[in-house]
């Protein structure tokens, strides 16, 4: 039985193109190696789960927009997005808070550790896809 796994993916910067904030109906174009790792791990049965902080309603602190507007509008335009390049159904989740996940691959994260692991460096498409290729193929002798 393969190992199927629950990954969370950022939107801005690693799905689309990201040059700074320029509001919530602003997405920039398509990263296609990343577009194509989403198909190819939701037709690989993986649980695939988007997180963005465009569902933050106060991205710069702004209190004086309504909240729900903002939240479920910011939404929609990610789901057209979505949809418009063919990923929409490869998400079981999309939402503004940090969900469950194996692996969460952002472009702003940084990763704690004493170096014992040897990761060191950061990962593309083709990289990401083996690591949970590599995964899938141990996993009798990987503690995850």
């Amino acid at each position: 039985m393969d190992v199927k796994m629950d990954i969370v993916f950022d939107f801005d910067g690693v799905l689309c193109e990201y040059q700074g904030w320029r509001g919530h109906d602003n997405i920039g174009e398509p990263i296609m190696p990343m577009v194509d790792l989403v198909i190819d791990l939701h037709k690989k049965g993986h649980k695939l789960k988007l997180c963005t902080t465009r569902l933050n309603p106060h991205p710069f602190g702004d209190e004086r927009i309504d909240e729900d507007v903002v939240s479920l509008k910011a939404k929609r335009t990610i789901i057209d997005w979505l949809d418009r390049h063919g990923i929409l159904d490869c998400f079981v989740e999309i939402t503004g808070y940090k969900p469950y996940g194996e692996y969460y691959i952002d472009d702003r994260a940084l990763r704690y550790g004493d170096g014992r692991d040897g990761i060191h460096h950061t990962l593309d498409a083709p990289d990401i896809m083996a690591l949970i290729n590599y995964q899938e193929e141990n996993k009798d002798d990987i503690n995850v």
